[in-house]
């Protein structure tokens, strides 16, 4: 049974006094549908497998009884039983699980697809109880069918088996097929707008093979180096030092592309990586000629890409098949959607770039168009160099990427809604529109440089502003400072968005948003999937409400992350 974000029960043994047992299973499934299967003892978001367990109060209600809904002794009952089986889960990614094991645990999906990968690698999915309740073959198709169902999710879990120093034997066990499906579609899910038309060109395994195949181990690495040494760099070489020449082109874009996004989103994102792809790609492909952005700004066909939709109470759906987003989901999403428009109209004049700002523009800036969003990376940045050089960039150190769980305490946690506000203004994408391409500004960099503006000098020694630096990938020593351009843009944006957010909140004085909007007690739990923040309900402001900043912003693809609120 799998419990927490969803509820899957396997086999179930009913006695009744009722005899038709059609009805019988109807009348349960209707019951069972009303029941809070949450572990209070478990993160929101973690998985709980249990292997065997019983009514946790027999005989407390009747399925032939007129009410179906069982009452508040049996569901803390069922509470109770489920705290108990989740304090004796083990969890399979970091120990080993005793075949008497009651309970396994996932803290998240990412968690869940390392170690089914890791498990399949292993063969011993069929040796492990908990998979028959997840997967119904237990084949490489199912496992792949789990993985791309779940894009979302597949950066971390590729972290989680770098780890344990299992991503490579993973990854050469996919085919170039697969490895080039999970490309695309973690592309697609997080939003890497410049990638795209490069995925949609294939990187073919006879030319690489051509180059690498040999005899001898002695002979396969001298033409693989040779070759390599004719071949530009791949754009990830600093940051996933995992990857070694045993994998296919495609394997390494597949890997080498999911590791950059979760270990540097921003990156992956950018224009110098995409131009570094396309380099690296055409010299694996022989071709000769010269890289350009102009491939770059082309259209990309539309993904074939299913984004989940996300339940307004903000636990994401733990079903393992792919479906549609169904259209509640959508329409309770959108329930604030025309209060929002009050805010930021959906045809009012858009919100200005940082692309738009150069040192050599008049005073009156040019406002962000449809078709140029994106804050570029300068040609003499560090990052453009490292791309730009012959030479192998140097081996990152990874453990700055093993971040721990980020949970804290906050008087600012208003400033979480300014992620909605970043939405609202389309600078960047939700689960609604994954796919519209953004600013290249991280938004947790933009959630501080906007909160700062609002809240001014208060709190300064808040937790939460070195919270977002370590959710924007860096230290926490290693604040963000915007360069001339950014502040240009910023000091052009403020004024729009606090003549709105006065509008919206129906205040008189721009001096009024800091204690409106920002200024809530709120507990930040955030992991490498999800943000939730846990605030008071009877200090939500009705204002803020009304202006439809609180509702669940969901899938992020420029936080990758789930962003969920939460209301106690």
């Amino acid at each position: 049974m799998l419990v927490n974000q969803a509820t899957s029960i396997g086999r179930l043994r009913v006695r009744s006094d009722v005899r038709d047992t059609l009805l019988t299973r109807i009348r349960l499934e209707r019951m069972l549908s009303g029941v809070d299967w949450r572990p209070t003892a478990l993160p929101a978001n973690a998985i709980l497998c249990i292997r065997k367990a019983y009514d946790p109060l027999p005989h407390s209600f009747s399925l032939s009884a007129s009410s179906l809904q069982p009452g508040h002794e049996w569901q803390q009952a069922l509470t109770s039983m489920l705290n108990r089986f989740a304090s004796q889960a083990v969890r399979p990614l970091t120990n080993f699980v005793p075949p008497h094991s009651k309970a396994v645990v996932f803290l998240d999906h990412a968690e869940l697809l390392a170690c089914l990968a890791l498990e399949w690698c292993r063969g011993s999915l069929t040796t492990n109880w908990w998979w028959r309740g997840i997967l119904g073959d237990r084949d490489l198709a199912a496992v792949v069918k789990l993985w791309n169902d779940k894009p979302e999710y597949v950066p971390a879990a590729l972290h989680h088996l770098a780890i344990i120093k299992f991503v490579v034997p993973f990854v050469a066990r996919l085919s170039d097929a697969t490895s080039s499906e999970l490309a695309r579609s973690i592309a697609h899910s997080f939003g890497a707008t410049t990638l795209w038309p490069l995925l949609e060109v294939a990187v073919p395994h006879k030319a690489f093979a051509d180059g690498v195949s040999a005899t001898t181990d002695h002979d396969r690495v001298a033409r693989a180096s040779a070759t390599f040494d004719a071949a530009e760099y791949p754009p990830w070489r600093a940051l996933v030092p995992e990857i070694d020449d045993g994998l296919s082109p495609e394997q390494q874009r597949f890997l080498g592309i999911g590791l950059t996004i979760y270990r540097a989103s921003s990156l992956a994102r950018s224009h110098d990586f995409a131009r570094a792809l396309e380099r690296w790609q055409s010299s694996i492909n022989g071709e000769s000629r010269s890289f350009s952005t102009r491939s770059l700004t082309k259209t990309p066909p539309p993904p074939k890409v299913t984004t989940p939709a996300q339940p307004r109470n903000g636990h994401v759906s733990a079903n393992l098949e792919t479906r549609e987003p169904e259209h509640e989901h959508v329409g309770e999403q959108s329930t604030t959607e025309p209060i929002a428009k009050q805010l930021l109209p959906v045809h009012a004049e858009p919100s200005p770039s940082p692309h738009t700002i150069t040192s050599s523009q008049p005073e009156h800036v040019s406002l962000r168009s449809e078709d140029d969003t994106r804050l570029a990376i300068p040609e003499s940045s560090p990052v453009a160099a490292s791309f730009a050089q012959s030479e192998p960039a140097a081996t990152v150190d990874l453990e700055p990427f093993e971040t721990p769980v980020i949970d804290f305490e906050t008087r600012l946690g208003g400033l979480f809604y300014l992620i909605n506000l970043g939405i609202y203004l389309n600078l960047y994408a939700d689960f609604t529109s994954p796919l519209k391409p953004g600013i290249d500004l991280n938004i947790w960099d933009f959630v501080t440089l906007v909160g700062r503006k609002i809240v001014q000098d208060t709190h300064d020694e808040d937790p939460i502003w070195a919270a977002l630096t370590k959710l924007a990938g860096r230290n926490e020593t290693q604040h963000f400072e915007p360069d001339k351009k950014t502040r240009r843009w910023l000091s052009h944006l403020m004024p729009k968005v606090r003549a709105r957010l006065r509008a919206a909140l129906a205040l008189k004085s721009n001096n009024d948003i800091a204690k409106i909007l920002c200024r809530h007690y709120a507990r930040v739990c955030a992991t490498d999937t999800h943000v939730d923040v846990y605030f008071n309900l009877a200090d939500l402001p009705l204002a803020v409400r009304f202006a439809g900043l609180d509702r669940d912003p969901g899938w992020v693809p420029a936080a990758g992350r789930f962003i969920l609120f939460h209301f106690d």
